[in-house]
């Protein structure tokens, strides 16, 4: 059965509530869950449904060190980090398997070993996909601001511009304590 409707993270439209309007059993194969923003909340959100597989939308442009998930609210912001989606997959009995783009792949905790894996943190698996996502910031000494991998904005197509970003004027730019700006 594929079904489509819009939802909410509670009340009527709540992902529990839609499904129980329907025959779908408690335990079914495949949840798709990406709704651009709140997938997360959805997700955890999904108390009486244990399908056995879900795909996940996560935000690929979030540093796979950090836990992030945007609020619940019905606006697009951030969504969640793949750690945050990992760590709530892990919560709810499944295990990652897979990262495909933007989407990360569950399996329930005890069809895991199913899948030989020895590993299966995201640091693992996203390392081929990081550096095409990732934006990466870092200051030289002089306080120019740098960046390093991913230099657009994935949903615009816009190019960073490093030059656009920098927080001191060039003339200020200088390591503190060798040089200042007095004697150039």
């Amino acid at each position: 059965m594929l079904l489509n409707s819009f939802i909410d993270i509670e009340g009527a439209n709540s992902l529990d509530n839609i499904l129980s309007r329907t025959p779908i059993p408690t335990e079914f194969d495949l949840l798709v869950i990406d709704i651009d923003g709140n997938d997360y909340h959805i997700w955890q959100s999904l108390e009486k449904y244990h399908p056995r597989v879900v795909i996940i939308e996560f935000n690929s442009t979030i540093p796979l060190n950090l836990e992030i998930v945007q609020p619940k609210e019905k606006i697009h912001d951030c969504g969640a980090s793949l750690l945050a989606v990992y760590n709530l997959g892990k919560q709810k009995g499944y295990q990652l398997v897979c990262i495909s783009g933007d989407n990360a792949i569950f399996v329930e905790e005890k069809n895991f070993a199913l899948f030989n894996i020895d590993n299966n943190h995201p640091s693992e698996l996203w390392k081929e996909f990081e550096s095409k996502s990732i934006t990466q910031l870092y200051q030289k000494y002089d306080g120019t601001l740098v960046i390093t991998g991913n230099d657009r904005l994935n949903w615009h197509g816009v190019k960073i511009k490093q030059s656009a970003i920098q927080v001191l004027p060039k003339f200020l730019r200088f390591f503190p304590g060798l040089d200042n700006f007095w004697t150039r």
